[in-house]
């Protein structure tokens, strides 16, 4: 079946359904935007963690060359340069060029956790999006 011109017709969209239609495209983009958003969070805390796990093997590393991990005094800075402060390690190559940083490029946090009669563990702490230590969003070595 074929159309003619004649059955054609032009429809005009009244104001109301042209403020319609625009609502329905902001609101569009907005979901869009907030989605985008929740991507970009969610990538930034998976470039954390990863980045954190390389910190990780580092102090392994460290541990193994040094005998110990660098004190919380020492910090990850230990990684990149030699410890000047006791204990100093015998043998010790550097780890990174520069101190990692996390995706919201703040520096990470370094303490020691105690698990009952076990030597204390290296923790490595992103402080988030948010920057609060202590936090729903911060994120943490296991």
């Amino acid at each position: 079946m074929m159309l003619d011109k004649d059955q054609l017709y032009w429809f005009e969209p009244s104001m109301e359904f042209a403020m319609w239609f625009s609502r329905i495209q902001e609101q569009d983009v907005a979901d869009r935007l907030r989605a985008m958003d929740e991507y970009s969070k969610k990538g930034r805390t998976e470039h954390t963690r990863i980045k954190i796990g390389r910190i990780m093997r580092a102090l392994d590393v460290y541990k193994a060359q040094a005998g110990r991990f660098p004190t919380e005094a020492q910090g990850l800075q230990a990684l990149v340069t030699k410890p000047t402060e006791e204990p100093v390690p015998t043998a010790w190559q550097p780890s990174f060029l520069n101190l990692p940083k996390d995706a919201w490029d703040r520096e990470y946090v370094y303490m020691f956790q105690n698990s009952g009669e076990a030597p204390p563990e290296p923790k490595i702490i992103s402080k988030g999006a948010d920057g609060v230590l202590s936090t729903d969003d911060d994120v943490v070595s296991e």
